[in-house]
């Protein structure tokens, strides 16, 4: 029989059994022959043996009385990777592949993890997040011995045997011994006992009642595995179930007293799959628990950093040393606030039992003026308690290029580089141009700076967006005002081992430098072009008198940019809050606007104006970097006290 016939004699003879008949007569054809998927799309004149031809329908028989194909075959794709399936466990579907991407986009480039994986089954998750969590450790349990047979079979099919750790176990019953994960992963049974008789033929007759039924409303499993999973998770630790389609909000409720970031997860059909949560740390505690802890971490850390055995391992010595030096500001904000908390109790003591007038007098005038510095403390705190930008003591690179606006958007583009450059120079910063594309009347097209110094990013991330000028360009003979934008990226620096980049994903092109000529300009191929084919990012640097210069620096930015664009595929809501700030370089999107003929500055996101425009263009920013920095921490503030 030839791969044609083939097709449409099983296609006919499935199609009352199979929402997808054509799909599973193929899995059939493969499995039992050599050919390859495209000899059954452009080779299927080709002939299947007799033999071969009589095992595959005998397998469409046994298909038509209900069997799972997957069964049938014994195995399944998942992940992009081969599972053995059977009787014992529940076949991996491609929903359960939405659980693993979140996890792998929450973890990115993280190592060295603990997992717990619970009601493994086939193993199909514990696998692939081994597969691609580097380093990490893994704990599957299932109550199912013969399940855990064939988990272990895929592990060692899959090449990650020595990553997963194996243990029979009714949830957490026989794990008293395995100390905290940093993840519990669970796909347990969430199918109502009620609803286990409506299920498709094949899924009640075939796949295991064991990993079916959740009980009487189906969410059985849920209520005990988040119970015991707050005794498991370290600190900030992540719960993440696959769960049926009505069942979001039922389990969200359940989180919500030990858990925060509780996010719900919809499929390709909008229906609910995946709820995950962070552990909540501080439970039940005030955040005066939280500063009580820290400030007994900071003594803990001031007799370690004492240590003559710390001391000469510089390895920990260094790391105590930076967690030392990272929480002081907040114990010592702490303590001012705990000295002024006194202050205000004594002072209400005094008002309360003294009969002295004077002497009372003196302490109503210590308690309104302890009452008014212990406000400012506490908001003092609170910004010191704000999660830490991890990118915030990195250096930066600057991309400033025209916007809408010809001729004048260039030389006003010129104008904020200037200023920024000014400003780095001012406070020791260093300053060094990677590339620069002039335009015809002494303005850019595009350029792009390094710049060096402690606290760049953190001082300067704010001042992505889109820049919007308004003045009399020289050439305007009638004296109009004319609107033109500029905009501005803040990339942080990123290290080598937080982006990878392969030599054969890149195309190194070089070429002569454009500019006004002069010495080692425009006579030699120093300018250096880099393109990542995978992402289809461009790089060009020129600035340098070299071409090793030039690509290193190419390089930089190229890296800079693959992480910026790596974070935001990971978090749309990132990419939505760039886009807002960036914005198109239209007129009308814009975070700041300086207008010449009013001599004023102001800053939409606050918002603010300053009347002194020509210091600001000289250099002299501070003050607006610093109410704009706060405008974003009280934001911050907002949401978290939602």
């Amino acid at each position: 029989m030839k791969i044609k016939q083939m097709l449409e004699f099983g296609m006919k003879e499935l199609e009352s059994f199979s929402d997808n008949p054509r799909n599973e007569i193929e899995i059939l054809i493969l499995e039992y022959t050599n050919f390859k998927r495209i000899d059954l799309i452009v080779n299927v004149e080709k002939e299947i043996n007799d033999e071969i031809s009589d095992i595959i329908i005998k397998k469409i028989n046994i298909r038509k009385s209900g069997m799972p194909i997957q069964y049938i075959v014994e195995n399944q794709e998942f992940m992009g990777l081969k599972f053995k399936v059977n009787k014992n466990v529940l076949i991996p579907r491609q929903d359960t592949e939405i659980l693993i991407d979140k996890i792998l986009a929450m973890y990115f480039k993280k190592e060295n993890l603990r997992v717990l994986d619970i009601g493994t089954g086939s193993g199909a998750i514990a696998i692939s997040l081994a597969k691609h969590l580097k380093n990490s450790e893994i704990v599957s349990v299932d109550i199912s011995a013969k399940a855990l047979e064939i988990a272990e079979e895929n592990a060692l099919l899959n090449g990650v045997l020595d990553q997963i750790k194996f243990i029979k176990s009714d949830l957490f019953e026989n794990l008293t011994d395995e100390g905290k994960f940093d993840i519990i992963v669970s796909n347990p049974p969430y199918i109502k006992s009620e609803d286990i008789e409506k299920l498709q033929v094949e899924i009640k007759r075939h796949e295991p009642n064991l990993a079916l039924d959740g009980g009487e409303d189906g969410l059985d499993f849920y209520k005990r595995i988040s119970k015991e999973a707050i005794k498991y998770l370290i600190d900030n630790g992540l719960l993440a179930y696959e769960i049926g389609f009505d069942q979001g909000e039922d389990i969200k409720k359940m989180l919500l007293n030990d858990f925060y970031n509780i996010e719900i997860i919809k499929d390709f059909q909008n229906l609910d799959r995946v709820v995950i949560g962070i552990k909540n740390s501080w439970k039940r505690c005030t955040v005066f628990d939280k500063l009580d802890f820290i400030e007994k971490q900071y003594q803990e850390l001031n007799f370690k950093i004492s240590d003559p055995k710390i001391i000469a391992n510089q390895t920990k010595f260094q790391k105590y040393i930076k967690d030392h030096s990272e929480i002081r500001p907040i114990v010592e904000k702490y303590r001012e606030y705990k000295e002024l908390k006194n202050a205000i109790e004594e002072a209400k003591e005094i008002l309360s039992e003294s009969k002295d007038k004077e002497f009372k007098e003196l302490a109503k005038m210590e308690l309104d003026e302890s009452l008014e510095q212990i406000a400012i403390v506490e908001q003092d705190l609170k910004i010191l308690l704000l999660p830490k930008d991890p990118n915030d003591d990195k250096n930066v690179i600057m991309e400033v290029r025209a916007g809408a606006g010809g001729d004048e958007a260039g030389l006003f583009a010129a104008e904020i580089l200037k200023m920024y450059i000014s400003y780095a120079e001012k406070v020791g910063w260093k300053v060094e141009m990677l590339n620069t594309r002039i335009s015809g009347v002494g303005g850019i097209k595009e350029a792009s700076v390094m710049i060096e110094g402690k606290g760049a990013y953190s001082r300067l991330k704010f001042e992505s967006g889109t820049h919007r000028v308004q003045r009399v360009p020289d050439t305007e003979s009638s004296g109009r005002i004319h609107t033109s934008t500029a905009t501005v990226a803040i990339l942080p620096e990123v290290d080598d081992v937080e982006i990878e980049i392969k030599q054969n994903d890149i195309r190194v092109d070089v070429f002569r430098s454009s500019g006004n000529g002069g010495q080692s300009v425009n006579t030699t191929d120093s300018a250096v072009r880099i393109t990542h084919n995978p992402s289809g990012l461009v790089v060009s640097c020129q600035d340098g008198k070299s071409q090793i210069k030039n690509k290193e620096q190419a390089m930089r930015v190229l890296k800079a940019r693959l992480y910026e664009k790596e974070l935001s595929e990971q978090n749309k809501e990132i990419e939505a809050e760039r886009r807002s700030q960036v914005g198109s370089g239209d007129r009308s999107a814009k975070i700041r606007t300086y207008n010449f003929p009013q001599g004023r500055i102001t800053d939409h996101r606050v918002p603010i104006t300053f009347h002194r425009l020509e210091a600001f263009m000289s250099g002299e920013i501070d003050e607006m970097l610093d109410i704009v920095a706060t405008h974003f921490q009280a934001e911050t503030l907002k949401k978290l006290s939602k």
